[in-house]
Parts: C-alpha cells; structure tokens; sequence
C-alpha cells in the first residue's frame, strides 16, 4: 500500500488531453438555417465546448447543458434578446438546441436568473433535452447578491460596452458565467448506456492532479473527478457519492493511512480490466464500492 503512495505522489504530471469536439459546422451540416440562427449557433457551440473542458468531460457528450442570461448572448453578437429569443426557437425546430427561462426563489419572489442551453454537440446525437435535475439545479448561488447590488449580466455587458470592450474580452465574460466558476457543479451530462473501461482508465490517469493540484483548486478537481466517475459508470445520480470517495482517499493519502490515492487507482482499473472481459454485472458503481469498503479501514 505504501508503494502505491509513493507512485501516486511522484508520477510525472502530465496535462491532460483536451477533447476533439466536432465543429459547429459539422453539427449543423444539411440544415437550412438563417444566417443570425447561423451566428447564434456557433456562439453556443464554442461555449459548450469550453463548459466541457472546463467540467472535465473525458468523453464527447450528446449534449452540453450550461446556464447563461440570455441578455450577455445578446450583448456579445448585439442582437436584441428578443430576437436572439426567436433565434433560439428556429435552432429547436432544427433540432439542435433546448432552451428556457430559469428561476430561482430571491426574497421570498420566484425570479428569472437565466436561460438553460442544452447544445447538440455531435450531428448524429438525439435532439437535445434540458433534464429535470438540471432544471431544479441552482445555477446562480450568488444570484441574490446580483439582484440587491444591480451587478447582474445586464450591468456586466453595459459596462463592457463603455469599456469599448472587444468581441473577445466580451466572450470571456460571458464564458466565465457559463463555466460556473464558484464550485457549483451542474448535473452530470447524459451518461453511456453502459459503463466503459476507457472512462475508468481517464480517471485513473487524472488521480495524481488530485494530489499536485493548489488547495485552493481541490475541490474543483475532486468534481472533475467525480463527474467523470459517474459518466464512466453510467451513473449521473451518484456523482456526490464519489466526491465523498475521492475526499476520503485523499484525506488517506495525506495521512499515511490505507486506502489513499494509490489504492483507490488500483480498484478503479481492477475495475476497469473486469469490464474489458466482459464481466456481467448490472451494477459495476456497487461492485466497486464493495471492494473499497473492503479495502479501507
């Protein structure tokens, strides 16, 4: 077990590889769109794929889901956001976008704090879907201290427009509230139907930047992780469950005890290589849990 810290602890980090999403063109290929629909598409492309980077996707999904005012959209292309609202409608009937209003409850009054865009990313991937969890999900923790200091999406796109703020440093903006930055991770993305050895094997390659990560961006980590631990395993709805799992084996790890990082990475691509053979099993999330509380004092 001591060996397996060591290993942990002293592998070369390495960045990880981003995914090769492909182009908004590829996606909208054989559709007659207009040309703002056009223009608006490829703006929600570029986002979700830098919301997927930024999540820590191992895999390219269906879909991408983030939360973003519609008003920073308009702000950015200087459309008004009426029209990037009908714009919107056109990329649904083509099948390439679900999206809407969210709301959230601020001094006791429901609120509009957004709009969810739910982007096909893959041109042979269903029409996309805006989940329930995703709906019900809080997008906007900070949303209140917006609304009571008027520094909502609205004042942030005016005072870049004062600024004379290029095309660019408007995208940052906006991109930063749609990657969500203050640790509140979204619902994981639509999952494989069934869980897969690769998934497995990208976790255990990114355990080690758990242990070298800046204490202030751990906790960040530990949600990658666990993100692509419940994508992995084909189980969205227990991504809390393996931030618990990932947290206990680096509290292990720092404290010399069994059951830390190394150990962790070993059941995972023992995992990993029963799933390669084909083993039968309905539930492989339960199985290794099994083994972890059988290998963790």
């Amino acid at each position: 077990m001591q060996l397996a810290r060591v290993e942990v602890c002293q592998r070369p980090q390495e960045a990880p590889k981003p995914l090769v999403f492909p182009s908004a063109v590829e996606v909208i290929e054989g559709r007659k769109l207009s040309r703002g629909a056009v223009r608006l598409f490829l703006c929600l492309h570029r986002l979700a794929r830098d919301v997927a980077w930024a999540r820590g996707y191992r895999f390219v999904p269906d879909q991408v889901t983030f939360h973003l005012p519609a008003v920073s959209l308009a702000g950015l292309l200087e459309y008004h956001a009426d029209h990037v609202a009908r714009l919107g409608r056109e990329l649904e009937r083509a099948g390439l976008l679900d999206c809407g209003g969210h709301a959230q409850t601020v001094m006791g009054r429901n609120m509009w704090d957004g709009t969810l865009w739910a982007v096909k990313m893959r041109q042979e991937a269903d029409v996309p879907r805006i989940r329930a969890e995703e709906w019900r999900h809080e997008w906007r923790p900070g949303f209140a201290a917006d609304v009571e200091g008027k520094r909502g999406a609205a004042a942030e796109m005016s005072a870049l427009n004062a600024e004379g703020a290029s095309v660019e440093e408007k995208y940052r903006a906006i991109k930063a509230r749609a990657v969500v930055p203050d640790g509140v991770y979204p619902p994981a993305a639509p999952t494989p139907d069934k869980a897969t050895p690769a998934g497995l094997r990208a976790v255990v390659e990114a355990l080690p930047g758990l242990w070298s990560a800046h204490p202030r961006h751990r906790a960040r980590e530990v949600g990658k992780l666990a993100s692509a631990m419940s994508h992995a395993l084909s189980e969205p709805e227990r991504r809390r469950y393996w931030c618990r799992v990932f947290w206990e084996a680096f509290r292990a790890e720092i404290e010399g005890r069994t059951g830390g990082l190394g150990a962790l990475g070993a059941q995972i691509s023992r995992l990993a290589a029963d799933l390669a053979e084909d083993a039968p099993w309905k539930s492989p999330g339960a199985i290794l849990a099994g083994r972890l509380r059988g290998t963790t004092c």
